[in-house]
C-alpha cells in the first residue's frame, strides 16, 4: 500500500507544489558574446521572466520598488543567463563605496540539473566588478558543501537607461558535481536580487520563497535544458599536495587528484602549480598524480586544466590547496603509529625516514632509557634510519634529534618516541590499518549516534538485543569538534589556516583530564569537515596537540575528502550515502551507486598509510526530504556495504541509530552484516587482498591468510550479471549459503546486487543463511505494512499541528510502533491535531504507541468544538501502547490527541498513530522462480522471435523490431504484438510465461496478455511489472481451435524467457474456488495448490492485486491478511496445498493474483497465478 501511495505521489511531488508550472529555456544556435550588453537577437526573441516578489514572511511593505527580469538561453555546450536589474536611482548605486559581494547590489542564481532539491549550484555576482563573484555546490538540501566549487564561467556587467545588466555564460561542464546519469532536461531554477540603495535593502526572488534565498524545495522549474554531451561529463576533484622539499625558491612535491571522465582516451593535465602530465583515462573515476610546486606555505588557489588530446577541448576549474611545509620531517615506520610503542609491541628497533630541506648532511641521534645513544649521518636531503633500541624501558621516552651534520645551527627538531606502559584503563591504537583495542585487532561494529532520537522503547529493545554483534567496548569519549566545544568557533577561526585559540585548547585539556579514569576508545575530532570548510591545517594543530596529551585514544572523523584531512585524524569513516530514490518515472536510482562506494575508501590511500584506519558508514537511513526517497532494501544494504569494504575497509559505523528501527531491512539487515563481519573479522582485518575482477558492474576480491582463503564477489548493479573468475584457485563453500565453488568460476550468473562470499574454512556455524534472513525480513515487513490502520502511509492526506512543531511526520504513520516520531517534555499539555483535508475519517478503534504519564485523550471536532471521546473499552494497555474502542464509529474531519502529565517534568514520546479499518494489507515476499518447459504444446522463445507486418508470415504479427531475440535466450517485446492462428488443443490446460526483466520508458506504463482476442485476460500489470513464472489455467476447449494471443506493451522493454501452452507445467500454482465458481464471496473457500519440479524447504504465498494508479502490485487482504498458509502434502516438499476460508475482503474490480515464492529451493523467480474474481459487481 505504501509503495502504491508513494508512486501515486511522484507527479505531484516532482511537478507540483511550490515549483508551479515550468518556464522554458530558449535553445539557440547563434553565438553569444558575453559583454553585458545583451544585444544579440536571441535575447530579444526569448521570453523574459519577471514577477519577482519579497519573502513570504515580509508582512508589511510588500510592494517591490525595483523590477528584475531574466532570461535563459542554451546551446549544446553552455547555458547563458541574462539579467536586467531596473533601478530608479542609478546615481546612488554608482556612488556606493566598494563593498563585499554580500554588502552591495548583488544577483544570486541557483540551478539544480538533477531536477531535485537534493543538490544544487549557487552563484552570485555583484554590480561592482570589485565585489567579485561567488560559486558553491550544496548537497543534502543545502546541509553540506562537499566540494570547494570553483568552475570556469564568464561574467560581464553592463548598464542601460534605467538599470544595470548581467550577462553570464556557464558551460555545461561547469556543473561537474552531477554525473550525466542524474541529469534532466527540466531543472530547478531561481534568480534573486539583493538591492541596496542609500541603506535601504530590498530582497526579491523569482521563486516564491519564505525567508531566504537558499530554499531549494521552493525553486521553480524550467524545461528545455540541453542534455550534456558525454564528452563534457568531466570532473577534477579531491586535489591534495604532499610537499617533499625545496628546489630553488619553490616547495616541491606530488599532487594527487581524482578525475572523472565519461569518455575514455588520452588527456593532458596542466597548471601553473603542476607539471604538465600525459594521462590515459578510463571511463569513471581515475586517481592520478603529478609533480607540483608552490612559492611557499599558505593556501594556494590552483588553476587546473584538462585537455582532451584528440580534440583539444579543455576543461578548467580552480582548487584551493593548503600548503604547510616543514623544513625537517620525520616519518617513522617503527613504531608505526603516533611515534609510540604500545603495550605488547616489540620496542627493539626504531625505523623511519628523515627528510631535510637544508643544505649538507643530516645528523640524527636517538637517546633513551635502557639503550645506548644512537647516531647516524645521512646525505643531503635525508634518508632512512634504523636504530637498535633493545632494552628500551617501558614507561619511558626517547628523544630523536635532527640537525646539520657540520654543526651549523638550524631550527631544532626533536621527536619524542614513547614506550607506553599499561594504564589500567582501555587503550587503543592503529596498527597495519587496524584498530587495536587493549592489544586485540578489532573490526569496529557500531551505530552512529547510538541512543539519539530512537525513543525509550527502541532503546530498550536495542540494548537487550544481544544478537546485534556490536563491538560494545568501542565507545567514544566525547567530541572535540570546535563548533561543539565553543559555539561559533567554526566561522570565527576553524575555517582559517590558523592555530586554535587558547580557550579551545584549555577546554579540550579539561575534557581529557575529566576522562582519564574512564574506559573509552576514541575522540571524535570533526564531522564532515570538508562540508563546512574546516581548515585541515587548523585540525592538524588539534591532532598534534591530542597526540601529545592523550596517546591512548585515536581521533576519529567522518569524511569523504580522502587525503585532504589525512594528517588530521587516525581513523576515517567515509560515507558516500546510497540514497535510494525514485527518479519520478518509477525507476529506482541511487545518490551514489554501489559501484562508486569503493572509490571513497581508495581516496584515503589506505595501502600507503598503515597508521590510519579507514572504515565505512553504510546507509542505515532514508532522507525524509522527499517521498521519492526510500530506505535501502536488504539486498542494497548488504551489497553497498561489501562494495565498499572490499576496498580495504577495517571498520563499520552505519548511519544512523534514529532510523535503524524504521524498517526490518535495516534492523535485521544490519544484524546480518555485523554478524557476517564478526565471523569473518580475522580475514577482513589480516588477510592479503588481491583483485580478481574490477569493473563498474562486478568486483571480486580474494583474501589470503596463511592456509586459509576467502573471496567476495559483488554484483554492483540492479541487473543480473554473468561473471567468470579464472584466477580463483581452491575449494570454497558459500558463506551463509549452500553452494560450493571449485577452482575457477566460469560464467556464473549473479542476481541483481548479489554478494557471494566463499571461504575455504567454515565461518558461519549457527548463523542463518542469506535466504533465511531475507525471508524473516519479508515476514516482518509484511507485519508492518499489514497494520490495521487507515492512516498507514497516507502522509499526503494528513495535515498536522501540535504543541511543538513536527518535523518528520512520516514516522507517525509508517507502521513502525517502537521508534520515536514525536516528543515533547516539560509541557503541561502536549497535543497533536490531525486534519483530513481530503475527506472525513470514520473509526471506532484508536491505537497509540509511545510513552506518556497518563492515558492520552482523544477528541474530535464537532460543531466547532472539541468533543472528548469516552472509550467503551480499553482493549490493551502496555507501557508502550494503549488501544481504545469507542464503540460506534465516529466521523470527523479533525481529531486531537492530548497528553496531560504529572506536576514537574512530563515527557511524551509518540511512535505511531493508528485508526482501525477493515482488513490488512501485507506486501509480497521475496522473488524466486522457475525453469523452461520440457514438452510444451506450443512455445515462444528466441528461436521464433521473428516479426512481420504481414498476416501469418511470422510467429509474431507486429511492426519490425517490436519482438527480437534476447541474448542468452528468450525474447524482448517493445510494443504491441500478437500471435495469430495459434492451435490450441483440448489437452492445453495451462498458459505459462516466464517474465524475467523489464525497463520502463517515460509515459503510461502497462503490459498484459490476452487469449482469444481480448476476451480472455491472462496476466499483466501497470507501472511496476512483477517478474516471475506466470502459470494461468485455461478453460478447456472441446476440440482444437485456432486462437490469437495479444500482447499489450505500453512503454516497457519486456524480457521473457518463453511463453507456452502446456498440459501440466513442471512448476505451477493454482488458485480455485472450492465450489467451482469464478467469483468469491464471504463464506467461500479458496484452495491453493503448488507443484514444484524441485523440492523447497518452505513456501511463502500471498494475495496480490494491481490496483492501478501507478503503484504496481500491492498486497491484497483476505481475512485481514494477504498471507496464505500452505502445507506440504508429501515429504519431499514438491507438493503443497492451502485452504483459505474467506471471511472478509475488500471488493476490487482489479485482478487478484496468488504469488508463491519457494524458500530454499531451485526456483529463481516467483510463481504467479490469477485468483477468482473478488469484485462485488
Amino acid at each position: 500500500m505504501m509503495k502504491q501511495l508513494k508512486v501515486c505521489l511522484l507527479i505531484a511531488l516532482v511537478m507540483g507544489g511550490m515549483n508551479g508550472s515550468a518556464a522554458e529555456v530558449c535553445r539557440i544556435s547563434e553565438p553569444v558574446t558575453v559583454d553585458g550588453k545583451l544585444d544579440e537577437p536571441c535575447w530579444s526573441k526569448t521570453a523574459w521572466e519577471g514577477g519577482f516578489a519579497k519573502f513570504e514572511n515580509v508582512v508589511k511593505d510588500r510592494e517591490v520598488t525595483a523590477k528584475t527580469e531574466f532570461a535563459l538561453l542554451a546551446d549544446e555546450r553552455a547555458v547563458y543567463l541574462g539579467v536586467k536589474c531596473y533601478e530608479p536611482d542609478m546615481e546612488a548605486v554608482r556612488a556606493m563605496p566598494p563593498a563585499s559581494l554580500w554588502s552591495g547590489n548583488t544577483v544570486e542564481f541557483f540551478f539544480a540539473p538533477s531536477g531535485s532539491a537534493f543538490d544544487f549550484y549557487h552563484f552570485a555576482v555583484g554590480y561592482a566588478e570589485s565585489s567579485g563573484v561567488y560559486s558553491d555546490f550544496a548537497s543534502e538540501g543545502g546541509n553540506i558543501h562537499p566540494d570547494p566549487y570553483k568552475p570556469e564561467w564568464q561574467v560581464a556587467r553592463g548598464e542601460f537607461d534605467g538599470g544595470w545588466t548581467l550577462e553570464i555564460a556557464l558551460p555545461l561542464a561547469a556543473f561537474y558535481m552531477n554525473r550525466n546519469a542524474h541529469w534532466t532536461e527540466e531543472w530547478l531554477v531561481n534568480v534573486c536580487r539583493n538591492r541596496l540603495v542609500k541603506s535601504n535593502r530590498e530582497l526579491t526572488s523569482w521563486s516564491p520563497l519564505f525567508s531566504g534565498f537558499a530554499e531549494p524545495k521552493r525553486f521553480r522549474k524550467m524545461k528545455g535544458f540541453p542534455k550534456r554531451r558525454a564528452a563534457d561529463d568531466v570532473a577534477m576533484l579531491d586535489l591534495n599536495a604532499a610537499i617533499g622539499g625545496r628546489e630553488g625558491d619553490r616547495l616541491t612535491g606530488t599532487a594527487s587528484l581524482k578525475i572523472h571522465v565519461a569518455e575514455a582516451g588520452e588527456y593532458e593535465l596542466s597548471s601553473p602549480n603542476l607539471e604538465t602530465t600525459a594521462l590515459s583515462l578510463t571511463v569513471g573515476d581515475n586517481r592520478v598524480k603529478a609533480g607540483c610546486s608552490f612559492t611557499g606555505n599558505g593556501r594556494h588557489l590552483v588553476p587546473l586544466a584538462l585537455k582532451r588530446v584528440k580534440t583539444g577541448e579543455t576543461y578548467r576549474r580552480e582548487y584551493p590547496v593548503p600548503v604547510d611545509f616543514r623544513e625537517i620531517a620525520v616519518k617513522l615506520t617503527l613504531p608505526q603509529y603516533r611515534d609510540n610503542f604500545y603495550p605488547g609491541q616489540c620496542a627493539d628497533r626504531v625505523k623511519g625516514r628523515v627528510n631535510a630541506a637544508f643544505k649538507g648532511g643530516v645528523k640524527v641521534t636517538l637517546e633513551g632509557e635502557g639503550f645506548p645513544r644512537r647516531e647516524v649521518t645521512l646525505p643531503e636531503g635525508g634518508g632512512e634510519i634504523d636504530f637498535d633500541t633493545t632494552g628500551f624501558k617501558q614507561g619511558s621516552a626517547a628523544v630523536l634529534r635532527v640537525e646539520k651534520a657540520n654543526g651549523e645551527r638550524v631550527d631544532d627538531f626533536t621527536l619524542t618516541i614513547r614506550n607506553l606502559a599499561p594504564t589500567g584503563r582501555r587503550m587503543a591504537w592503529i596498527e597495519d590499518g587496524r584498530l587495536i583495542v587493549d592489544g586485540r585487532p578489532t573490526l569496529r561494529r557500531g551505530i552512529y549516534a547510538q541512543g539519539y532520537m530512537g525513543g525509550a522503547a527502541f532503546d530498550e529493545k536495542f540494548k537487550a538485543d544481544e544478537g546485534l554483534c556490536m563491538t560494545t567496548e568501542v565507545v567514544g569519549g566525547g567530541t572535540l569538534e570546535p563548533e561543539r566545544v565553543i559555539k561559533g568557533l567554526d566561522r570565527k577561526e576553524a575555517i582559517r589556516d590558523v592555530v586554535p585559540c587558547k580557550e579551545y585548547f584549555d577546554k579540550i585539556n579539561a575534557l581529557v583530564e575529566q576522562s582519564k579514569d574512564k574506559d573509552f576508545v576514541y575522540w571524535y575530532i570533526s564531522d564532515e569537515p570538508e562540508c563546512r570548510g574546516v581548515s585541515p591545517i587548523y585540525l592538524r594543530h588539534i591532532y598534534e596537540h591530542m597526540k601529545e596529551i592523550d596517546p591512548y585514544h585515536p581521533l576519529l572523523t567522518a569524511s569523504r575528502a580522502g587525503m585532504r584531512y589525512i594528517d588530521c585524524a587516525d581513523w576515517f569513516e567515509t560515507h558516500p550515502y546510497l540514497n535510494p530514490h525514485d527518479d519520478g518515472n518509477g525507476n529506482r536510482c541511487y545518490g551514489r551507486s554501489p559501484a562508486e562506494m569503493g572509490g571513497f575508501l581508495d581516496a584515503f590511500q589506505p595501502e600507503n598509510h598503515p597508521d590510519k584506519c579507514v572504515g565505512f558508514l553504510p546507509t542505515l537511513f532514508s532522507y525524509k526530504s522527499s517521498l521519492l526517497n526510500d530506505y535501502p532494501t536488504f539486498d542494497e544494504y548488504v551489497c553497498h556495504t561489501w562494495a565498499a569494504m572490499i576496498h580495504g575497509g577495517k571498520s563499520l559505523f552505519p548511519y544512523a541509530y534514529h532510523d535503524m528501527g524504521d524498517r526490518p531491512a535495516l534492523y535485521e539487515g544490519n544484524r546480518y552484516v555485523f554478524s557476517s563481519f564478526a565471523a569473518l573479522e580475522n580475514l577482513v582485518l589480516n588477510a592479503k587482498r588481491t583483485w580478481l575482477v574490477k569493473n563498474d558492474r562486478v568486483k571480486c576480491v580474494r583474501y589470503d591468510l596463511g592456509n586459509e582463503a576467502m573471496f567476495v564477489l559483488v554484483n554492483l548493479t540492479q541487473e543480473p550479471q554473468t561473471v567468470s573468475v579464472p584466477e580463483l584457485q581452491g575449494d570454497f563453500r558459500e558463506f551463509r549459503g549452500k553452494r560450493t565453488f571449485s577452482r575457477a568460476i566460469a560464467a556464473l550468473g549473479l542476481k541483481p546486487l548479489e554478494v557471494i562470499i566463499g571461504t575455504t574454512e567454515p565461518h558461519d556455524e549457527g548463523l542463518p543463511t542469506y535466504a533465511e534472513t531475507k525471508a524473516l525480513i519479508e515476514r516482518l515487513e509484511a507485519e508492518r505494512l499489514g497494520r490495521d490502520n487507515q492512516l498507514l502511509g497516507n502522509y499526503q492526506d494528513i495535515v498536522l499541528s501540535a504543541s511543538k512543531p513536527i518535523g518528520e511526520s512520516v514516522k507517525l504513520f509508517d507502521g513502525t510502533r517502537d521508534v520515536i516520531a514525536f516528543y515533547q517534555s516539560w509541557n503541561p499539555e502536549t497535543f497533536i491535531e490531525i486534519s483530513f483535508p481530503k475527506g472525513a475519517k470514520r473509526f471506532h478503534i484508536v491505537r497509540l504507541f509511545g510513552r506518556w504519564d497518563n492515558d492520552p485523550v482523544v477528541s474530535i471536532r464537532k460543531n466547532d468544538n472539541w468533543l472528548e471521546l469516552a472509550p467503551v473499552k480499553i482493549l490493551e494497555r502496555t507501557k508502550d501502547s494503549i488501544v481504545y474502542d469507542f464503540g460506534e464509529c465516529v466521523r470527523t474531519v479533525k481529531m486531537r490527541i492530548t497528553f496531560s502529565g504529572n506536576k514537574g517534568r512530563m515527557h511524551v514520546e509518540l511512535y505511531e498513530i493508528e485508526l482501525g479499518r477493515d482488513g490488512e494489507e501485507i506486501p509480497a515476499a521475496r522473488t524466486e522462480g522457475s525453469i523452461k518447459p520440457q514438452d510444451p504444446l506450443w512455445l515462444l522463445d528466441e528461436k521464433n522471435a521473428e516479426s512481420s507486418e504481414k498476416y501469418g508470415e511470422k510467429t509474431w504479427f507486429c511492426k519490425p523490431g517490436t519482438v527480437t531475440p534476447r541474448e542468452g535466450g528468450g525474447y524482448i517485446i517493445r510494443g504491441h504484438a500478437s500471435n495469430l492462428g495459434v492451435k490450441v488443443p483440448p489437452e492445453a490446460q495451462w498458459f505459462t510465461v516466464r517474465f524475467e526483466k523489464f525497463f520502463s520508458r517515460k509515459g503510461y506504463n502497462a503490459w498484459s496478455v490476452y487469449m482469444d482476442g481480448t476476451r480472455n485476460y491472462l496476466c499483466g500489470g501497470v507501472t511496476h511489472p512483477q517478474p516471475g513464472l506466470y502459470t494461468i489455467p485455461l478453460k478447456p476447449v472441446e476440440k482444437t481451435r485456432s486462437m490469437q494471443f495479444v500482447w499489450y506493451d505500453y512503454n516497457f522493454d519486456l524480457e521473457f524467457a518463453y511463453a507456452a501452452l502446456e498440459k501440466e507445467p513442471a512448476n505451477y500454482v493454482l488458485c480455485r474456488h472450492s465450489g467451482g465458481g469464478d467469483k468469491v464471496k464471504e463464506g467461500d473457500t479458496l484452495e491453493v495448490t503448488v507443484k514444484l519440479r524441485e523440492p523447497a524447504e518452505d513456501l511463502s504465498a500471498v494475495f496480490m492485486c494491481d490496483h492501478g494508479g501507478g503503484g504496481g502490485q500491492a498486497p491484497y487482504a483476505v481475512n485481514g491478511t494477504n498471507a496464505i498458509i500452505l502445507e506440504r502434502t508429501e515429504e519431499t516438499g514438491r507438493c503443497w496445498v492451502g485452504r483459505v476460508a474467506v471471511n472478509s475482503f475488500k471488493p476490487t474490480k482489479h485482478k487478484v493474483y496468488v504469488k508463491v515464492t519457494a524458500l530454499g529451493g531451485a526456483l529463481d523467480l516467483p510463481l504467479f497465478t490469477t485468483a477468482p474474481s473478488f469484485s462485488d459487481t
